[in-house]
């Protein structure tokens, strides 16, 4: 009598647990719907102004400007000497 107090008990516990799974594994899958739909209209919106949403280059760095490393000295006298 005492085993099938003990199995009962192991098996309400797994069924929750595999109904708390479902639950989670439900709820991420409409995430997951609901990030691709996300990700398909930006890609629909960059396609109809595709200049708008294009990276631009950096500016070159002067001779006389200051550095881009950081060190605060003309880039001439830092990373340009190398080149």
């Amino acid at each position: 009598m005492a085993r099938d107090q003990i199995g009962d008990r192991f098996e309400k516990r797994r069924d929750k647990r595999k109904l708390s799974d479902m639950a989670q594994r439900a709820l991420s899958t409409e995430e997951t719907e609901a990030e691709e739909q996300a990700i398909a209209a930006a890609k629909a919106e960059r396609e109809k102004d595709p200049d708008k949403y294009r990276l631009k280059a950096d500016a070159q760095v002067g001779r006389n400007d200051p550095c881009p490393c950081g060190s605060g000295k003309k880039f001439k006298k830092c990373c340009g000497a190398a080149k």
